[in-house]
This record gives structure tokens, C-alpha cells and sequence, in this order.
């Protein structure tokens, strides 16, 4: 729903729900005029009241709470659907004088206004109410089911509901309101009329400018704005000409002839300045609309066939090209005649079929996709590394891919050599470490620790502050004594575990510590987010007594190589783990060992 009509659905349920609550008001001792409006005018029905209360509430709550899928929609159209079977039990209780929707238990009768019965709904208002309420039942249902059928329905009940209520209203405007002198026929109340009018207006403006009638008069088409402008002259003279005639009548006879000719006279003046008005708008903004699109087309030409990149356009329907630009003859080798007319298939541009597979479906799925990289065979049966975007748009009324393959061959080569240096800058410091300390420090990534812990001793522990440190040693003794660990170990790995813990909640906040036992070796690993050890200063953060940086963690490594037996070290932008080995009397396990009871651990899981 749009801003504006989500206003005027407020701002008509808002008119509905105030009339009533008057027409309920007046029914207290002396305040019977804001219920009727004259005296001579019957008043709105209790009944009639409620049901606008009711439906009036519920637009207000689709104005501002759309869309949700819950019991109390389903209680909403329950509601709306009992005052739609209320009124329309009215129009047969009327006609066979039976009590069928239960009014005349309900409500007592307030005396008469001639033959005419107070405080009952009319016939007319219950065929309205029946209308509106099948309506406001239809909008939930869309609300419910997150569809938009029956928005038409609603739209088209809606406006049957407030072309009656106009009527009615007009008649009270031109002193002769509907079914008023007819026995004891309930009219409609002039306070019920514009009730209607508020809720009807309500109802069309959330059943939304997709529907009809809203459809007709909404937009900038031409169709639209011309029922914008002749719809309301149309009305205007049609009132004006018969209230005139009305009143005229009345007051001096006038020529049939006369009034024919100024009624004529008067309708040309206004239709023609009409059109007048609409046509210069109209012819000006296609002039504006023309000058546009042709500055569009020109601009859009210029940026097709002078980018870099490699821009087609494609049938949806035949998969054929229907233009290319000088990236994609710059790009594949096929220049723009051997290209047009063609399939991608056939000019065999796709390295991996199913690619193109992918790129089709999710171009069906969802008319677009951003950044897909493939490769494509140029003519010279050379491959290169592209990046595609696509989206569908409508040309001549047909759909039709629009794509864009970026070249990124030369930066993929780019970024894999600085991978592979990255990887053998790495190696060799692992390789280094691991050697100088006789492999009491192997660098590791986190699954190759993850590899080669064992198995749990409780819980982990998260230390997430300084004022946490004193109890993050009482946790590792509790749980070091509880596997086992000798007295004169713990006190060294609690010591050794205390630096480690300390530089991970300085630089990164907080660390967590977990105690594993592998066969006779006690582990523990202390685990963090910060920003790890850069590779360029990890030889002397772990080789240099009391080395630090900015960016390390100065972790006190050459404390902890002292005290533990190993210690495993994986650091990187995603954070820093550690595994202190400590205890162990069986030989310890190798790298190709880890390694393989990883493997082993994932044939397990």
C-alpha cells in the first residue's frame, strides 16, 4: 500500500468509525441531533453502528499492520464475515417480518418517527453492509494468504457500496432523501450515508491501486489521467443539472427548450476547457517523454558499445543474440556479425555447460544475478576467467537478457601467485620453527589442531575480562586435578596457561579455554577472535624473550616452550589458537600423525 492511499484508508476509517460513535452518542438524553443530524431525519440505527465500528477498526488495522499471517486475521474475518450475514439478513427480515439476524432482541426499539421505526437497521443499509463486509473479508483473506486474488472483488464491492451511500447522500443534500415516506420502510440516515462514504472510501484504498476501479484513475497513463480530469465534470455537471432543474422548477417555470440549451452550453464550456487543459499537459509531457527517451537511447547506445567490458543482449524466448558491443568482440574473438543471430552454445563460448545451466535457471528464478564467475572459450581457443551479471528487461514488449562479462583473467593469475607466495612464505616459517625448536612449536591451521586434540575434560571456560583471571586458574586446577594431572604440572600449565589467557583478552577481549587428555598427555587450548600474529613478526614473537607489536599477540612463547612438552600454534586474521601438550610419556605424535586422525576423525563423523 501506497503512502497516499495508506493515508486516505486512515483517513476514511477514521470518518466511518467518528459517524458512529455520534450515532451511538445520540441516543443519550439530549443528544439525539448528533445521531440524526435534523429532526425530522431518522436516526442511525445501534446495529448499524457497530457493524461500522467493527469493520471501520479492521481496515485501520490493515492500514497499518499489512500482511501478517496469524489467529487474529482469522478471527478478523470471522468478524467481517458476521456483519456481511447481519445485513444481509436484513433485506428478507424486512420482507417477511421475522426477526432473522436477531436485531429485535438485541437492541429495543427507540419509539417511531412517524410510521417509521428508530433504532433499526434499513434494508438498504444491510445490502450495503453485506456488500462492504464481503469486501473487508476478501482484503483479509489476501492479508492471510499473502495473495493478491480478490482485490478486484473487494474493489468492485466496494464501489457499488459507495456509488449507493452517494446516492443517499445526495438526496438528504437535495431535500429528498430515499424511501422516506414510504409506511414503515426503514430509510437510510443521512449519518449512515456518510459513514459509507468514509468506509467505502477506506476500502477501495486498501484494496490498492492495482485494482479496480482504482486502476482506472491511478498513474501517469493517458487512459488515467483523462478519467482523472472528465470522471469529476462528468459528476459535477450531472449534479449541477439536475439539482437545478429541481430547485428551478420550483421556484419559476423555465423553458424546456432554455434549460436544454444552457445545460448543453454549460457542458461544452466545461468539457472543452477540459480538454483544452488536458491536452496541452498530455501532448507536452510525450514531448518531454519523447526528448528523454531519445537522450536514454543515446546514452545507453554510448555506454553499450564503448565499454570495456563484454555487454550482449539476449532473446529470453530463443536464446539468441540479439546485439553485442566491441568488449564482447575484444573478449571471445567473434566480432558483432559472426555473434548476432546466434546461441552462446553455438559460437561454443561455455567452458563448463553447466554454467550456463545455472546462470538460466537463477535468470528464471529471480530475473537477475550479480557476480557468477565462469570461463569462456574464445575464438582462439584460448579460455578466460569471466565475471557475469545479468538481468531480464522488456524491448519491444518481449523479455531479454541483458549481461556484463568482466575479464578477471590476469587478476586471478595475480591473486593465486600471491596466494602461492603467501603459502610458501608460510611453509618456510613452519618448516624454520619447527626445526630450531627440535618441533616443540609446529604452526598449524585450526583444523590440524582441531586434528590433533583429544578428548574434552568438561566444558570450555570463557574469559572475557581481567576480573575473570583468577577464576579462569581455579577452573584450569579444578579440571587439570580432575584428569589426573600431577601437582607440580598443574601449577606450570596454569602458569603457562595464564600468559596465554592474559595476551587473548588484552588484544582480542576475550578467549576461551578447553581442557582435553589425549592417552597420558594433558592439552589445553586457549582460543580467541582477535587479530593474530602477523607470519612477517611470527619468528620473533616466538623465538625473542618479551617481543611484541602492535599486531602480535606476544604471546610469551619461549615461556611457554619451557614449560610445556609441545605447543601447537594456528594464528591468522580469524584469531589465535593454542594447544599446550604437557605430561605426556609415550612418544608424541607427529605431524603426519595429526593429519591422519583427522582423517580419520572425519570417515568417523
Amino acid at each position: 500500500m501506497t503512502k497516499n492511499l495508506k493515508i486516505t484508508t486512515i483517513l476514511g476509517a477514521s470518518m466511518a468509525l467518528f459517524v458512529a460513535t455520534l450515532g451511538l452518542i445520540g441516543y443519550l438524553p439530549g443528544l439525539e441531533a448528533l445521531g440524526s443530524v435534523q429532526e425530522n431525519f431518522i436516526p442511525m440505527a445501534p446495529s448499524t453502528a457497530v457493524c461500522f465500528l467493527l469493520q471501520g477498526f479492521i481496515l485501520l488495522g490493515l492500514a497499518f499492520r499489512p500482511r501478517k499471517r496469524q489467529l487474529g486475521t482469522l478471527i478478523l474475518m470471522a468478524v467481517a464475515a458476521l456483519t456481511a450475514l447481519f445485513g444481509l439478513l436484513e433485506i428478507p427480515s424486512h420482507l417477511t417480518g421475522l426477526d432473522l439476524n436477531f436485531e429485535d432482541r438485541l437492541v429495543p426499539t427507540a419509539g417511531k418517527l412517524g410510521e417509521i421505526p428508530i433504532a433499526r437497521m434499513s434494508p438498504l443499509t444491510g445490502s450495503f453492509f453485506f456488500l462492504t463486509g464481503l469486501a473487508v473479508f476478501l482484503l483479509l483473506l489476501r492479508s492471510y494468504s499473502l495473495k493478491d486474488r480478490g482485490a478486484h472483488v473487494a474493489g468492485a464491492l466496494g464501489s457499488l457500496a459507495f456509488v449507493g451511500s452517494f446516492v443517499a447522500t445526495l438526496g438528504y443534500a437535495i431535500n429528498a432523501p430515499l424511501l422516506y415516506g414510504q409506511g414503515a420502510t426503514v430509510p437510510m440516515a443521512l449519518t449512515t450515508a456518510l459513514a459509507f462514504l468514509g468506509l467505502t472510501v477506506a476500502t477501495l484504498a486498501t484494496a490498492g491501486q492495482n485494482s479496480f476501479p482504482i486502476q482506472l484513475v491511478s498513474g501517469s497513463s493517458t487512459r488515467a489521467r483523462l478519467m482523472r480530469a472528465f470522471l469529476p465534470i462528468v459528476a459535477i455537471v450531472m449534479v449541477a443539472e439536475g439539482t437545478a432543474d429541481i430547485y428551478l422548477q420550483t421556484l419559476f417555470p423555465v423553458n424546456l427548450a432554455l434549460d436544454v440549451t444552457v445545460t448543453i452550453v454549460t457542458v461544452a464550456i466545461l468539457f472543452g476547457g477540459a480538454i483544452s487543459w488536458v491536452s496541452a499537459r498530455i501532448g507536452h509531457d510525450i514531448d518531454q517523454a519523447q526528448e528523454a527517451l531519445r537522450l536514454s537511447e543515446e546514452r545507453f547506445s554510448k555506454a553499450f558499445h564503448y565499454d570495456p567490458d563484454a555487454i550482449t543482449i539476449t532473446s529470453l524466448e530463443s536464446m539468441k543474440l540479439v546485439d553485442v558491443n566491441e568488449g564482447f568482440a575484444r573478449l571471445t574473438g567473434f566480432n558483432r556479425e559472426e555473434a548476432i543471430g546466434k546461441t552462446t552454445d553455438e559460437l561454443g563460448l561455455w567452458a563448463d555447460p553447466a554454467a550456463r545451466a545455472t546462470i538460466l535457471e537463477t535468470i528464471h528464478a529471480e530475473r537477475t544475478i550479480h557476480d557468477f564467475e565462469t570461463t569462456f572459450n574464445a575464438k582462439t581457443e584460448e579460455q578466460r576467467i569471466v565475471m557475469i551479471s545479468a538481468s531480464v528487461i522488456d524491448m519491444a514488449g518481449k523479455p531479454h537478457i541483458v549481461s556484463v562479462a568482466r575479464d578477471v583473467t590476469e587478476r586471478k593469475k595475480a591473486e593465486e601467485a600471491l596466494l602461492q607466495k603467501d603459502r610458501d612464505i608460510r611453509k618456510a616459517y613452519v618448516d624454520v620453527l619447527s626445526a630450531v625448536t627440535d618441533e616443540k612449536l609446529l604452526i598449524l591451521t585450526a583444523d590440524e589442531i582441531s586434528a590433533a586434540e583429544g578428548e574434552p575434560c568438561g566444558a570450555p571456560y570463557s574469559v572475557s575480562s581481567f576480573e575473570k583471571l583468577s577464576a579462569s586458574r581455579d577452573f584450569l586446577r579444578r579440571t587439570l586435578k580432575a584428569s589426573g594431572a600431577a601437582e607440580d604440572h598443574v601449577s606450570q600449565l596454569v602458569l603457562a596457561s595464564g600468559e596465554a589467557v592474559v595476551n587473548g583478552v588484552k588484544h582480542a577481549g576475550k578467549c576461551e579455554i578447553q581442557v582435553y587428555s589425549l592417552e597420558e598427555t594433558i592439552q589445553i587450548r586457549i582460543s580467541d577472535n582477535g587479530p593474530g600474529i602477523d607470519f612477517s613478526d611470527l619468528p620473533k614473537a616466538t623465538l625473542l624473550t618479551g617481543f611484541s607489536t602492535g599486531k602480535s599477540l606476544g604471546m610469551g612463547f619461549t615461556m611457554l616452550l619451557d614449560i610445556c612438552d609441545r605447543v601447537l600454534l594456528s594464528t591468522g586474521p580469524e584469531g589465535t589458537t593454542l594447544l599446550l601438550e604437557s605430561g605426556g610419556k609415550k612418544e608424541q605424535d607427529t605431524l603426519d600423525d595429526i593429519l591422519s586422525r583427522g582423517l580419520l576423525k572425519e570417515e568417523a563423523g
